[in-house]
């Protein structure tokens, strides 16, 4: 049956074959990570600026807040205390929802990015 010399060089192109298909899929899935943790790192880069310049900006509008309190309130001291208690009440909150506002979001977007099919 497997005497012919036709039939090993069938079976040796196949053999050859199947190690060429092995090294594209291993390609392939290297090229698929390097495309996914671009997004990743792309993202978090994003969100790095992001939050750097939104927490200037708050810094500046917490200072005006401040400002804007103080003759109400009866001087910059009250007007600091006002401000930061708000900011620990927003802390505290936020901890308070951190799954449904920080851990399940992160969640979402790496299950998609991570487990996309392109």
């Amino acid at each position: 049956m497997f005497s012919d010399d036709k039939n090993i060089d069938n079976i040796e192109t196949l053999f050859k074959e199947i190690q060429h298909y092995i090294l594209l899929q291993r390609d392939f899935l290297k090229l698929q990570m390097v495309e996914k943790l671009t997004i990743i790192a792309s993202a978090l880069i994003v969100l790095l600026f992001v939050g750097v310049l939104s927490l200037a900006g708050l810094f500046y509008l917490s200072v005006a807040l401040v400002h804007t309190l103080a003759p109400i309130v009866g001087g910059l001291t009250w007007g600091y205390t006002i401000v930061g208690l708000a900011f620990l009440l927003m802390a505290f909150g936020l901890y308070l929802f951190r799954k449904p506002l920080i851990i399940r979001p992160i969640i979402r977007f790496l299950g998609r990015v991570l487990l996309q099919d392109n």
